[in-house]
């Protein structure tokens, strides 16, 4: 299965741990430090293998494995820590923030092969793996805000930063306003630990690229696709070495947002439709954001870089500080709107606006209604929620659009197997600022229209109960036919089909 379509070349310099720009526009540089530590041998200990066999928790297994001009790159040691990937991990039940972890193997000889477990509780995850590339500069491995996405920088181009900045936060470079044109978004994933799973292996994942020449020496120049494939005969061999007496079942990686690769869903009036927990409405003012820490003038024009100043450092923590506290009294200054705004809210059903709207975006031409009820068999639920509905500030300091964010799955009744997953936002342009937070945007999937910014003296007159539920209504539906498409569409992945905000 591939999984990205396309080449990328990257080669450059790793980024400084110190950086000096000349006027000849020569960037020299010194290590930094890698972020992806090498893989741990770890097998489970005894309280961990109680606690699966309890069904509290399940060993999740998957292996990578990647080349570099043909050489396979030990997990153990992988020499360059820009040879490395980086992978992260939210729980999706509770919108939790994605974070970088670094899965053990359970012996040597596993470690060996590539492969890596994390011990986590039942319930429903996103991975997102980064390739090789994303320390050097020029990156090859960028964070574009504006579409919350991870991408590879398919074309080589010796500018610092291509275009972006350095942000220490992330340790990796982000790209603000319109993405270069070789930007190529990365895929995440999600994936589901079974209540009732004890090793639940998700899959094999492997990547090959080959080095360029940079200034110091050879570093990632291109990278082909992830290519995921499903060896349970294969995981089965290499856990029964290690750990005994644990049944292994296969719930595979599913390219985010993506039907469960198989599956067959029945007609919406087929299904139960699960409402969770009641709407509500707060307000978000852009604080803090991701920011260069320095900018040195360069070539042509000031090109802002990563400087490891404590002056830079200062003013910038300063500056941050400042746009925090105004962001917050903005927010103060609207919380009595937003109250009166929740009483109104209280009364939407969302799931009644919803639930038509995805029905009758279900009818529409193109459906392949024999295709959709064939072979279904069990018994499904659709279980959507609202995780976020929030007026946020957007275009003029003093416009408020709604960002609504609407959750939803697809699962059998009787194993609750969960067929498709995702978290939906209807939402006005993103900020800059840090995707590692609950809620993330990483795990959002963005509906091609953007909502109208209205002024504040709009939400809080007379009118704005009216006009907020008018918004949700046609929130809804812009998401409705999205979900629709979703489901009428292929479980392979197609390139270009990830729907970030353009």
């Amino acid at each position: 299965m591939v999984l990205g379509k396309g080449e990328e070349s990257g080669a450059g310099l790793r980024f400084p741990h110190f950086a000096l720009v000349v006027t000849s526009a020569v960037l020299l540089v010194v290590g930094l430090a890698g972020c992806a530590p090498s893989m741990s041998i770890r097998p489970p200990t005894a309280s961990n293998i109680e606690s699966v066999k309890n069904r509290q928790q399940a060993i999740a297994l998957f292996r990578i494995t990647t080349t570099i001009d043909g050489k396979a790159v030990s997990p153990l040691n992988p020499g360059d820590s820009n040879n490395g990937l980086r992978i992260y991990l939210a729980s999706l039940d509770g919108m939790g923030a994605p974070m970088l972890v670094s899965p053990a193997a359970p012996s040597q000889n596993m470690a060996a092969d590539g492969w890596h477990y994390l011990m986590l509780s039942p319930g429903v995850y996103y991975l997102l793996v980064l390739p090789p590339g994303v320390e050097q500069n020029p990156p090859a491995v960028a964070y574009h805000a504006g579409s919350a996405r991870y991408g590879r920088l398919s074309q080589y181009a010796f500018v610092p930063g291509r275009g972006g900045f350095w942000v220490p936060e992330l340790m990796a470079f982000v790209l603000g306003g319109t993405p270069p044109a070789d930007f190529q978004k990365l895929p995440g994933f999600w994936f589901q630990v079974p209540e009732n799973g004890q090793v639940v292996y998700l899959g094999s994942l492997s990547i090959a690229c080959r080095s360029g020449r940079g200034v110091f020496g050879n570093l990632i120049d291109s990278c082909g696709d992830f290519q995921l494939v499903d060896d349970l005969q294969s995981a089965k061999q290499a856990i029964a070495l290690s750990l005994t007496n644990l049944a292994v079942e296969s719930l595979p990686l599913v390219l985010y947002g993506r039907l469960r690769p198989g599956a067959r869903v029945p007609e919406l009036g087929a299904m139960n439709v699960v409402a969770r927990g009641p709407a509500k409405i707060e307000a978000a003012f852009t604080g803090a954001e991701l920011a260069p820490w320095g900018v040195i003038p360069g070539t042509g024009r000031p090109r802002p870089i990563a400087v490891y100043n404590l002056m830079a450092i200062g003013a910038e923590m300063v500056t941050r500080a400042g746009a925090a506290t105004r962001a917050d009294g903005r927010r103060a200054e609207v919380q009595p709107c937003i109250d009166r705004l929740s009483a109104s809210v209280a009364t939407i059903d969302y799931a009644s606006r919803f639930i038509p709207a995805l029905e009758q975006a279900a009818r529409a031409p193109g459906k392949r209604s024999s295709e959709a009820t064939e072979g279904t068999g069990a018994r499904h639920r659709l279980t959507t929620s609202l995780p976020l509905m929030r007026l946020r500030e957007s275009g003029q300091s003093d416009s408020l659009a709604l960002e609504l964010a609407l959750e939803v799955r697809i699962e059998t009744v009787d194993d609750g197997e969960v067929r498709y997953y995702s978290v939906w936002y209807s939402a006005p342009e993103l900020p800059i600022q840090s995707p590692l937070a609950s809620r993330s945007p990483l795990y959002a999937r963005f509906v091609p229209e953007r909502p109208v910014p209205r002024s504040v003296p709009e939400w809080c007159g007379a009118d704005g109960a009216a006009l907020l539920e008018r918004e949700v209504s046609a929130a809804l539906s812009r998401i409705a036919a999205q979900v629709a498409r979703d489901l009428r569409s292929s479980s392979e992945f197609v390139a270009g089909s990830d729907n970030g905000l353009k």
